[in-house]
């Protein structure tokens, strides 16, 4: 081989190398963010915590309950009616609309999943909650001027109450919180109606 071959094939596996190294260094440190932190507590996690948890944090492996067998959420959805100037349409017992709408095997549906947790982060911060989804459910019906609104949790027993049981909607529990009245941003009732 020339020297004139032997530097142009130096280069390619240099950059192989190069490659090689920074891709088994990447994997080392996967896993052993991997083998680490679902222990949290432990002495060798707590050491390594400012180095792994910022790669852990957005994949999930920061949790061993998330890593290992991630356990059934509560589904959080609203119920609600429109009051609109025709008058108010609240029955207590059958709510107008369900946000997010119910979807057939939502168990399967990983979009739905995470609407469902989506609506638990916006429904647990009141100014968030009124200046941006109201106004959003205001926008889907145009014709409200009012929304009644109740936030609805439906939870999972632990194990341990869950003997006897065939299915998740069979044990889960109904929680409902208080009714609110929200009003529509720039909608007044008309005079006819009131």
């Amino acid at each position: 081989m020339s020297p004139s071959e032997r530097s142009k094939s130096r280069p390619k596996s240099l950059w192989a190398t190069i490659f090689k190294v920074v891709l088994s260094v990447f994997l080392l440190y996967h896993l052993t963010t991997v083998a680490i932190l679902p222990n949290g507590s432990s002495i060798i996690a707590r050491k390594l915590n400012r180095f792994l948890v910022p790669y852990a944090n957005p994949l999930i492996f920061n949790r061993t309950w998330q890593f290992f067998s991630p356990g059934p959420m509560p589904s959080f959805f609203l119920e609600y009616n429109l009051v609109t100037n025709a008058g108010p349409a609240i029955d207590e017992e059958r709510p107008g609309f369900v946000y997010p709408p119910h979807r057939k095997n939502a168990a399967f549906d990983d979009f739905y999943l995470r609407t469902l947790a989506g609506m638990r982060l916006i429904a647990i911060q009141p100014q968030v909650f009124e200046d941006f989804f109201i106004p959003f459910l205001c926008r889907l019906h145009p014709d409200a001027i009012q929304i009644d609104l109740r936030s609805v949790t439906e939870e999972i027993p632990p194990i341990e109450k869950a003997d006897g049981f065939e299915t998740f909607k069979d044990m889960s529990e109904r929680k409902e919180l208080p009714r609110k009245l929200y009003q529509c941003p720039g909608r007044q009732f008309s005079e006819s109606a009131q």
